[in-house]
């Protein structure tokens, strides 16, 4: 089974620009997502989709394959479609790699690409237990629920599920922004219409989802340190973390 790993790297992020070009511990984000994944030894390749030129001559300077994509794509998952449509090479499992983590490891790797149906259109994700009252209600933070077979019901910013009756048993996921993708799934998504819902919870998943898509959701309990704003990337200088896959 071949399995290749695509970094989606936007220059322009909304809420924080050229974010990915910002170096943590020395190098840039960018240049820590490829390394990780590639240091992984699970990916037949690890490729960089750029949007710019400013990115592709980061690219080259640590030596990593590229495809220079249009400003077009809304998301991730748009940004890889765009790339296979234009020649890009495919795989039995196409991983989505988030550009501004760089913290990323082997072990949530491994965890992602531990689905065994692998057959048709299937999209898998990984989710984390929600320790904190502030976690749980931050609208940033986006939830999960799944069904018995660990397929994803529903992701939303709101607190899913409600606890009417304020038990204290109740279990409540994060979703951990990470995509595995059969290549079937992503022709498939080339040629939805976003759903009401994605439009309204702004979660690029609801579409795929809402067209009856299975997600498959693996939980993992490591911590995921994304950069969204300047003051993550500070809080990971002053955590000075220990880098390891």
């Amino acid at each position: 089974m071949k399995t290749l790993a695509y970094i989606p790297a936007r220059l322009k992020s909304t809420r924080f620009e050229n974010k990915i070009l910002k170096h943590f511990l020395g190098k840039p984000l960018l240049q820590w997502a490829y390394e990780n994944a590639k240091k992984s030894d699970l990916f037949d390749a690890v490729v960089i989709l750029a949007d710019d030129p400013v990115t592709v001559d980061l690219a080259k300077s640590f030596n990593a394959p590229f495809y220079l994509t249009s400003k077009n794509p809304q998301n991730g998952t748009e940004r890889i479609i765009e790339a296979l449509e234009n020649g890009a090479p495919t795989a039995d499992k196409i991983v989505n790699v988030q550009a501004d983590e760089p913290l990323l490891t082997k072990t949530v790797f491994q965890t992602l690409l531990k689905g065994e149906r692998d057959a048709g259109c299937r999209i898998w994700t990984l989710k984390r237990k929600i320790e904190t009252p502030e976690e749980l209600h931050a609208p940033q933070i986006v939830k999960v629920v799944t069904n018995w077979r660990g397929e994803a019901l529903y992701f939303s910013r709101s607190v899913i599920p409600f606890d009417r009756d304020n038990t204290s048993n109740t279990v409540y996921y994060r979703h951990v922004g990470l995509y595995a993708y059969t290549p079937e799934a992503l022709k498939k998504i080339s040629t939805l219409p976003r759903s009401s819902l994605e439009s309204a919870e702004s979660l690029e998943q609801l579409t795929p989802l809402y067209h009856g898509i299975p997600i498959e959701v693996f939980e993992t309990s490591e911590v995921i340190h994304g950069v969204d704003v300047p003051e993550d990337l500070v809080k990971l200088e002053l955590m000075g973390c220990q880098i390891s896959i």
